[in-house]
């Protein structure tokens, strides 16, 4: 049903953006220093009466295990003599597609909606040890299902001998639609050279919390919380955007906060985060321009706890290890075509990586994330 829709929706935004093509006037000077890298969301608003249509893609790539500021290694993680987890995540790939339309009644109001489909991938390793004795069998069953045949894993298992402790790797995944948002961006004040507005909105709990995979017996499992693809929750989120440009410069700054109003159903609420963009660009002419900025997260950890993850059998199942503080640098390129065709399309991408990036508790590490997106007003 979802990939009807998605096409559906699809083939309205190509409809929309061949007519804004046609409807457009062939000699409109389009500006790329006039957006924001692709990475931001919400970056201006439209004159009364335009809509604007995007798609973006995210890849985000992680591996490694990190305890507060400090790297930790997967058999300290895993050992009885270490912090004696049955299983840990190695390394996950998050693969995102967003669509968002805008519409503005007015100059001083523009309306938004976004959405995004999600596909997860992680790779564990749990742990195999004689010294697990009956605590295997009392625990696997939970989190960490073994199929009586040790040389047979099935599942998409296999068996790590390389490492200094043997560890039974396991692959797991999720897809689906994720969460989606609906906003109002305010005008606030302009000048000769800048421009500001808040944007208020609220987050809409489209995307699953119970995702699971099937242990060997066929039993159904909760996955962990950064397998989720949302948060079954009401969140509120508000934010405040300066932009200043001159000749072919911009400066540019947002400040984000998001609340979720609620407990969701599977028992826990996800914690506050404030996001802060700072952002510089220069055109090099009108159709390109190049950016790079950075990005401070903090994110609290969740209110309650899944009732049906375990805390004690992984890290990415306990609440109170979702909390971080990250610093990210990006760098990026806007373009935006100017000739008879394809006249007032904007592609751009950015590539962030972090720079530091502070835990609580043991959570993956993010290597890097690639934005690739496209846009259309008329």
């Amino acid at each position: 049903m979802f990939k009807q829709s998605f096409l559906v929706v699809s083939l309205l935004t190509a409809s929309c953006s061949v007519l804004a093509a046609g409807n457009h006037h062939q000699d409109k000077k389009h500006n790329a220093l006039g957006h924001a890298p692709i990475s931001i969301m919400a970056d201006h608003l439209h004159k009364q009466g335009e809509w604007m249509v995007s798609y973006r893609y995210m890849d985000m790539q992680m591996s490694g295990l990190q305890m507060g500021k400090e790297d930790i290694g997967l058999d300290h993680t895993l050992s009885a003599e270490g912090k004696n987890y049955m299983m840990a995540p190695k390394d996950m790939q998050m693969k995102m597609h967003m669509l968002g339309m805008m519409y503005a009644p007015s100059d001083n109001i523009t309306l938004m909606f976004m959405t995004n489909y999600l596909s997860n991938d992680m790779q564990m390793a749990m742990r195999m040890m004689n010294s697990m004795n009956g605590a295997m069998n009392n625990d696997m069953s939970m989190d960490a299902p073994m199929s009586d045949d040790m040389s047979n894993m099935g599942n998409g298992m296999s068996m790590d001998n390389s490492m200094a402790m043997q560890h039974m790797q396991m692959q797991t995944s999720s897809s689906g639609l994720g969460d989606s948002r609906i906003a109002a961006l305010i005008n606030a004040f302009n000048g000769d050279a800048y421009r500001s507005h808040f944007t208020i909105g609220l987050n809409l709990p489209t995307g699953d919390v119970a995702q699971t995979r099937t242990d060997n017996e066929g039993n159904k499992i909760t996955l962990g919380y950064p397998m989720q693809l949302g948060t079954d929750t009401y969140n509120a989120f508000a934010a405040y955007t300066l932009t200043y440009q001159a000749d072919q410069i911009q400066f540019g700054s947002q400040f984000n906060y998001e609340t979720a109003l609620e407990k969701n159903d599977a028992g826990y609420q996800p914690g506050d985060k404030i996001v802060w963009h700072n952002w510089a660009a220069i055109g090099i002419n009108s159709d390109i321009s190049i950016s790079a900025r950075l990005s401070y997260t903090d994110k609290d950890n969740f209110k309650g706890q899944d009732k049906k993850l375990n805390p004690m059998m992984m890290p990415s199942a306990d609440a109170n290890m979702r909390g971080v503080k990250q610093l990210d640098a990006a760098i990026g390129v806007n373009y935006v075509f100017n000739g008879k065709l394809l006249n007032g399309h904007r592609v751009a991408f950015e590539l962030s990586k972090p720079i530091s990036q502070d835990f609580d508790g043991i959570q993956m590490k993010t290597d890097s994330s690639l934005m690739l997106g496209w846009q259309k007003a008329f």
